[in-house]
């Protein structure tokens, strides 16, 4: 979906990303026969007095500014608790992110290269780039840095701040058909049919620790940001998952595009909790633009060059892509 914090208003692009990113979902669906996207509503809720002032004020300005504009208040939010308000988007969906990435692997076969098995990328006098591993070496003239939070390992002076979050798949006799955004966490029914059984993903808990959250503390974590769900304290825990998010600070906005002053090398990360939103379509133009060698493609923000005009960075003299252990020439 498109709307991230407590507003209704998308950011400049997000609609659009939006809607390039359903259709291409949609695409992966239709042709691979696996179940990889459910179209879902999804409920913004406020349960609070603030956010219920925000998402007014922003209703109402994007109702006014925006043509099409697909979020609708909702009339009732039962069979939801101590809520205030809410609005809908129809036009949201599910992901089955493990389907998605088992139909990625059976028709491309990627090789997919640890940071930590990697010596050095280097740059051939021929001009090609060489990976190479503790079994093989792979030569090529572009390298695209696709990753997460293992980008500082290649360039450790880029602002990029990691936070630890846990989604948890549970199980409750309580029927909720509808994607939930409320209360700084998320709910997605995954069989929800009212059988008296149903099954939700619940997410994230958001922490900056080196340390992994025992499983008992994310699940009240949780339950205390689900004040929203009735009963959520009884609900039965099937599995607890952890991972890391990498965000670009200040700007929060993705890495993607050429890294300066390294010719074939490109960047695409930091794309934070937004990654279903934005990859598609950027995944898009990088392809275009390794095609064809035309950077107009790329979307100005998430370019890597910026970064050097951050004007904390200039103060104190760094350049973020400079004195990489990674990287030689």
């Amino acid at each position: 979906h498109p709307f991230t914090g407590r507003t209704l208003y998308p950011k400049a692009g997000a609609l659009e990303a939006w809607a390039y990113s359903k259709q291409w979902l949609l695409e992966q669906h239709n042709q691979s026969g696996l179940p990889i996207f459910t179209p879902k509503a999804l409920w913004r809720i406020a349960t609070d007095e603030k956010t219920q002032e925000q998402f007014e004020r922003s209703f109402l300005r994007a109702q006014a500014e925006i043509s099409n504009y697909p979020v609708t208040p909702l009339n009732s939010t039962a069979p939801l608790e101590k809520v205030k308000a809410g609005y809908v988007f129809a036009g949201a969906g599910h992901v089955n992110i493990q389907q998605l990435l088992a139909y990625f692997q059976h028709r491309y076969r990627p090789h997919r290269l640890l940071h930590q098995s990697l010596r050095p990328l280097h740059k051939a006098p021929q001009g090609h780039w060489c990976i190479t591993t503790e079994t093989t070496q792979i030569k090529s003239r572009h390298v695209v840095l696709a990753t997460g939070a293992d980008l500082k390992a290649f360039f450790p002076n880029i602002p990029l701040r990691t936070k630890r979050g846990e989604v948890i798949h549970f199980r409750h006799s309580r029927h909720i058909p509808h994607c939930v955004s409320g209360g700084g966490r998320y709910l997605v029914p995954l069989n929800a049919t009212g059988s008296g059984a149903d099954e939700y993903i619940g997410g994230a808990t958001f922490y900056r620790d080196a340390g992994v959250w025992p499983p008992a503390q994310a699940w009240k974590d949780l339950c205390s940001r689900f004040h929203w769900f009735p009963d959520i304290e009884n609900a039965e825990v099937i599995r607890v998952w952890s991972g890391v998010r990498a965000t670009l600070h200040p700007d929060r906005e993705p890495l993607c595009g050429p890294v300066p002053e390294q010719e074939g090398l490109w960047l695409m990360s930091a794309f934070s909790t937004r990654g279903l939103l934005q990859i598609p379509r950027h995944a898009r133009a990088l392809a275009h633009t390794l095609s064809d060698l035309d950077l107009t493609g790329l979307p100005p923000e998430s370019q890597p060059e910026r970064l050097r005009h951050f004007k904390f960075l200039k103060k104190a003299g760094i350049d973020p892509f400079a004195g990489s252990p990674c990287i030689t020439e």
